[in-house]
């Protein structure tokens, strides 16, 4: 298993949520819009699920990610 963060359509009133971290597109990442992780909507995935990479996020937003998913969990 490993633990996954979705990643939907940016939407601007995101902002004000601690649990969405906006990602800009770029080549490394491999998005085509800004996009947003949804740490509210953590779950775990089976391994087998994993096929094809699709992009690599930065460390910065992988910190962000943390940070948020960390956030939610000590918030309840």
């Amino acid at each position: 298993m490993k633990l996954v963060v979705p990643v939907t359509d940016w939407k601007d009133h995101y902002a004000a949520n601690i649990w969405h971290v906006r990602i800009d597109s770029n080549p490394t990442n491999g998005l085509v819009k800004t996009s947003a992780a949804d740490a509210l909507q953590l779950r775990g995935v089976d391994r087998l699920r994993f096929v094809k990479r699709l992009g690599e996020a930065s460390p910065l937003i992988l910190r962000q990610i943390v940070f948020a998913v960390t956030a939610i969990i000590e918030y309840s």
